[in-house]
């Protein structure tokens, strides 16, 4: 199950009932008798455009409703195509009749289903599968962030350690006789109650 398309199948569905309703039951256009051959051309593309790509988000919402990634990716695909056929058609409009309010709304339907067309493709990318890691294998690289171009941003390696302080019983007093040096001799407890100096600590620096 992947969340992101399941999260996405609401959005993709009422998408589809407006170009389905929008391409079947309002239909037709009013163009001028002076229109060119392919300014009707592409009103008939437009058409066809909302019926099939209405049909086509319908099945992607089914698609992401059961949760299959593979769902975000046919969104982003359909959404492209889509989005290239209104700035296309709105293009050829603007060539015709000029550059009205209808043509804008147009163009920013166009740059919507674009936007929506990246936005998916990333988030399909993102939650791409990753190999399960072998038992005992330290992870290392990237732990999913992603920098400007898309890259896993590497983690910032480990702080070194700091010392550890040494511990008492390790210390040995001057007083005490070195390793391989004859034992003091009048014994280990007068040598250290001879002792002159500070007694030791486990301070360290």
């Amino acid at each position: 199950m992947n969340e992101n398309a399941k999260g996405n199948a609401f959005w993709t569905a009422l998408v589809a009932m407006l170009m389905l309703y929008y391409g079947w039951m309002v239909g037709g256009w009013v163009y001028p008798a002076t229109a060119s051959s392919t300014y009707i051309t592409a009103l008939d593309a437009f058409d066809w455009m909302l019926k099939i790509g209405g049909g086509c988000f319908l099945v992607v919402a089914i698609i992401c409703l059961i949760g299959l990634r593979i769902g975000l990716l046919l969104d982003a695909i359909v959404s492209l195509a889509c989005g290239l056929t209104f700035i296309t058609c709105c293009a050829i409009w603007i060539v015709g009749d000029g550059l009205n309010l209808q043509n804008l709304v147009y163009l920013a339907f166009g740059a919507l289903f674009l936007n929506a067309a990246r936005r998916t493709a990333g988030s399909f990318f993102a939650t791409r599968s990753c190999p399960a890691a072998a038992p005992g294998a330290v992870a290392t690289g990237s732990t999913g962030r992603r920098g400007w171009f898309g890259a896993g941003v590497p983690d910032a390696p480990p702080s070194a350690k700091p010392p550890e302080p040494p511990h008492p019983a390790s210390i040995r007093p001057k007083s005490l006789p070195k390793d391989g040096e004859p034992p003091p001799p009048d014994g280990y407890l007068a040598a250290l109650s001879k002792e002159d100096e500070e007694p030791p600590t486990a301070s360290f620096e």
